[in-house]
């Protein structure tokens, strides 16, 4: 399904791994039991190349993990 900006956030905080690059423009979290992808039914993620969106992810998760510690 879709997430919210901070649905996504929140998944990447809350995971023990992060693993970019597991399939097209994907992030795998949570030991592999969930992949955000940036899929082109999305105008936001569509409009963003790979580098953009990886770059937006790190920065939540840093965001994140500031709100947890």
């Amino acid at each position: 399904g879709n997430l919210s900006q901070s649905q996504v956030a929140s998944l990447i905080s809350s995971s023990d791994t992060i693993a970019f690059g597991t399939g097209p423009e994907a992030v795998s979290v949570m030991n592999g039991a969930f992949s955000l992808v940036a899929n082109h039914e999305q105008s936001l993620w569509t409009a963003l190349s790979t580098t953009q969106v990886s770059i937006i992810l790190i920065t939540l998760f840093i965001i994140a993990m500031g709100v947890y510690y």
